[in-house]
């Protein structure tokens, strides 16, 4: 898929969403095929892939403070611990201003954050390596409002820039907005295309089993909304 475009990957717990951006990332090595990701018919670098884990998966008490989690962006690209350059220091500061962390947090251990600031000091760090590809898993769990719209802001500035975005996500409705494409997975694929098409009843149901009453009108309503069908 072309880059410019931000991609949901929903479906139930034990679907495979995270199993599949572990397999994206190299983590995990197929059990059949390969994984080919590639740019304008050229095969990506492991640097030109960024990688947001959720919150909860991050080791806080690792004694570092925000403005050094963010450089690490940086260092995927040269040796690990070298001082940065001026224009690399400007990419960690205009990283931290995107996602709308003041100068005075950015002295801060990770504890002293809010569970939004830590997941959005984690998507400043990729925004840092100025990737190609982003693979996000879960990055609004338990994060509050404002920092979910910070963060799919952003997301949405990368996909302008021409970066392909993979976000694994649990919330249908907000989909609905969020995303240019939706993959509905349950152990496989159950549906892909744009929204209108994916968050259909057959679909969901295929991928959970039931789906909550009245989230087919819900879904209806957003329709008439006007949102691209495939």
């Amino acid at each position: 898929m072309e880059g410019g475009h931000i991609v949901g990957i929903l479906g139930p717990n034990g679907a495979g969403k995270s199993t599949l951006i572990r397999v994206l990332t190299g983590e995990l090595t197929p059990l059949r095929g390969e994984v080919w990701i590639e740019r304008n018919e050229e095969a990506l670098l492991p640097e030109d892939i960024a990688y947001v884990p959720q919150g909860e998966h991050v080791n806080i008490h690792f004694p570092t403070v925000v403005y050094e989690v963010v450089a690490m962006g940086c260092w995927v690209r040269r040796p690990w611990g070298w001082q940065l350059t001026p224009q690399e220091k400007q990419r960690v500061e205009q990283a931290l201003t995107a996602v709308e962390l003041q100068p005075d947090l950015w002295e801060r251990p990770l504890t002293h954050l809010s569970g939004g600031q830590r997941q959005r000091v984690l998507l400043a760090r990729a925004l840092a390596q100025t990737p190609a590809l982003y693979l996000l898993d879960e990055p609004t769990t338990g994060i509050d409002m404002r920092s979910e719209e910070i963060i799919f802001q952003v997301l949405k500035q990368e996909a302008r820039r021409g970066a392909l975005i993979l976000v694994v996500h649990h919330n249908w409705l907000t989909a609905f907005t969020h995303f240019d494409y939706l993959l509905l997975l349950n152990r496989r694929q159950i549906a892909w295309g744009q929204p209108n098409y994916v968050l259909q009843e057959q679909f969901l149901r295929q991928a959970y089993g039931s789906i909550p009453e009245g989230l087919t009108q819900l879904a209806q309503v957003f329709r008439q909304m006007g949102f691209p069908s495939s």
